[in-house]
């Protein structure tokens, strides 16, 4: 089991703890054999064992801990924190048990229940920075004791100034109590902290809407909506917000979200796969892929047994180099063209400049994609008119730039197809 584990094949190692003769016997067995089932991806059975564990060995409260854990992963709330509160019994003042108990009281609706769990946890640990703020968001998102809340949560941070949720946190009370000035001061230090969270940016999107400024709002909506594609209620906030704004202010401001969630690339790269067709015939090539600001970007394309077949260059000067291409019936100053082409559209991504040309008019219909039109290009966007899935030439020779598979990074999204 444990050279399965090594090689990360727990099913496998599942497997052979299941055929253990000592697993009946062996209370840390079965915990084992949870943990296998968990990273396996078969979260009920993993729950079982624990279930059957518990009942074998009700004096174990570590069993009955992780079995807890469990039932909350699979939303049986009422029943983890039963197994919780035995846990408390069996080893009373459970710091982790009683955190867990506070967390699921509160989403039982129980607020009384979860204050008096994080109270107890807190007479143990007085200077357990996650439950003070725990307790203390949890007040303010309540809009209960408001100044009794701000101080929990400051406490939090004078533990650990550089927490961006306790920022976050802070910032949320400020905003109940009615100081919108100071809740922006410290939501956008949590946002700087934590920039891919959508519960930061949606509260500073708040801050910002209440303190009248409606543009700054909008684009804080957009940087949760980038986080949280399917929140619907992210996608009335931003449409409640561009209400009065004529297409091309629409268009300017969603042009320049592209270039904050884009972020300034200072280098992009690394092994790729390039494919097509040419004159009705296929090809498909490994190749690495490199770019370095603000100009600069190569294509070396690889063969069989990754012997280089030609590279092409763009240089920060405008220059362009590119080895001999033979492809059969494309004349060779063709070819050269239409990677110049192919290379010149993939770098006005990269470096930013796709984004430059204004007015760019928003468009949206219900038979196609939100876009946004300028005179160079249009830009396709995503269901929630956040982030491009493509970008067009409107002149020749009409090429087509198509983004996908993107991945947060920091706060930015940066796409790999």
């Amino acid at each position: 089991a444990l050279m399965a584990e090594e090689a990360e094949d727990y099913v496998e190692a599942a497997k052979q703890v299941r055929e253990s003769a000592a697993l009946p016997e062996d209370a840390a067995l079965n915990l084992r054999l949870s943990y296998y089932l968990t990273q396996a991806g078969k979260l009920p059975e993993a729950v079982a064992v624990l279930d059957d564990a518990q009942k074998r060995w009700p004096e174990n409260e570590e069993v009955a801990y992780f079995l807890g854990l469990g039932l909350d992963d699979l939303k049986q709330t009422a029943r983890a924190a039963a197994t919780m509160e035995k846990v408390l019994k069996l080893k009373p003042g459970h710091r982790d048990a009683l955190f867990q108990l506070g967390s699921l009281r509160e989403k039982l609706g129980d607020l009384n229940g979860a204050e008096a769990a994080f109270l107890e946890l807190l007479k143990g640990h007085p200077r357990d920075a996650a439950a003070l703020n725990y307790l203390g968001y949890m007040l303010v998102d309540k809009g209960a004791r408001l100044d009794e809340a701000e101080g929990y949560v400051k406490r939090a941070l004078e533990l650990d100034p550089d927490n961006g949720a306790y920022m976050d946190s802070l910032g949320w009370a400020l905003f109940k109590r009615g100081d919108a000035a100071g809740a922006i001061v410290w939501l956008r230090r949590s946002a700087d902290a934590l920039p891919g969270d959508e519960t930061v940016w949606g509260h500073l999107a708040d801050a910002l809407e209440s303190s009248g400024d409606g543009a700054a709002a909008w684009t804080a909506v957009k940087r949760a909506q980038a986080a949280a594609p399917e929140s619907a209620g992210l996608a009335k906030k931003a449409a409640s917000l561009e209400k009065g704004w004529t297409p091309e202010e629409l268009g300017s401001r969603t042009l320049d979200l592209q270039k904050a969630l884009r972020g300034r690339l200072l280098s992009y790269g690394g092994p790729c796969v390039v494919e097509g067709a040419v004159a009705g015939r296929a090809f498909k090539f490994n190749a690495f892929l490199h770019y370095r600001a603000p100009k600069e970007l190569g294509l070396d394309v690889l063969g069989p047994l990754f012997v280089p077949l030609f590279r092409a260059q763009l240089g920060a000067d405008e220059s362009f180099t590119m080895d001999p291409l033979s492809l059969e019936g494309v004349p060779p100053e063709a070819a050269r063209e239409a990677v110049y082409q192919a290379l010149t559209l993939l770098r006005r991504w990269l470096d930013g400049s796709a984004f430059e040309p204004r007015p760019g008019a928003f468009r949206r219909s219900w038979r196609r994609s939100p876009r946004i039109e300028t005179a160079p290009a249009t830009f396709a966007l995503d269901k929630g008119a956040t982030l491009v899935e493509s970008f067009k030439e409107s002149g020749e020779p009409g090429l087509e730039l198509v983004l996908g598979d993107y991945r947060p990074l920091g706060g930015r999204y940066v796409p790999s197809h």
